[in-house]
């Protein structure tokens, strides 16, 4: 039984895993945004060339993970603070954690009339100590009238587990992720924002099951997003 739910799960993983392509263009016109600690100034450019509110925030989503990385440091640092998250310490170093992520991305949003929420939960992918507390923070965004869930975080790149470093890497799957991806390995503290019509429990999220998916899922992304 085991090996036919994971042949089940690998089955489906193209349509579960299915992730938006990466527009050259608006990638492009990302890496030429102007150096300036202004998030307004920054804002503005990127939101040139395109009145479609999904490009936009496509765009928004390229220029972090182009620039924003990880903070090993900081996710390491006893008695953390606000001022460590802040926007302007964000903009400054270029590093942070998954809520100064999260906040910068809301925050470029909000500047561009987007809706935008902050979701904390439990982000548990296969290769992370399993943990029932909160410990990351990702978005919803609004666009249409409907909510697409986006982590800035995760999609600009990952922890180099043999150096315990950060390597950059853009990763469409956490763009306008499906909901039935995302549940994999981001369980909302929130229910809503599971955006699923069945929700599922903590203890479903901590299944065996559960984690077989997590590892399929890694098993797609480091084959390059085939089976």
């Amino acid at each position: 039984m085991k090996y036919f739910l994971m042949f089940l799960f690998i089955l489906i993983a193209s349509s579960v895993y299915a992730t938006e392509p990466v527009d050259s263009v608006r990638y492009a016109y990302a890496k030429k945004a102007p150096k300036t600690l202004e998030l307004e100034v920054l804002v503005n450019y990127l939101k040139k060339g395109t009145k479609d509110n999904k490009k936009i925030v496509e765009t928004f989503f390229y220029w972090i993970a182009l620039n924003i990385q990880y903070d090993v440091k900081l996710r390491d640092k006893v008695g953390l603070t606000m001022e460590d998250v802040s926007l302007d310490s964000v903009l400054l170093k270029k590093k942070t954690i998954c809520s100064g992520y999260s906040a910068l991305f809301q925050k470029m949003c909000i500047l561009s009339n987007i809706e935008c929420e902050i979701i904390n939960g439990i982000g548990q992918n296969y290769l992370i100590k399993q943990t029932y507390k909160t410990n990351h923070a990702w978005n919803a965004v609004k666009i249409d009238d409907k909510w697409h869930l986006i982590d800035t975080t995760w999609g600009s790149g990952g922890i180099d587990s043999s150096t315990n470093s950060y390597k950059s890497a853009l990763d469409m799957s956490y763009f306008f992720t499906a909901a039935t991806s995302s549940i994999i390995d981001h369980f909302p503290e929130d229910k809503q924002w599971q955006l699923l019509d069945n929700t599922i429990s903590l203890n479903q999220f901590h299944s065996k099951t559960w984690n077989a998916k997590r590892l399929v899922k890694l098993n797609y992304q480091l084959n390059g997003g085939k089976n």
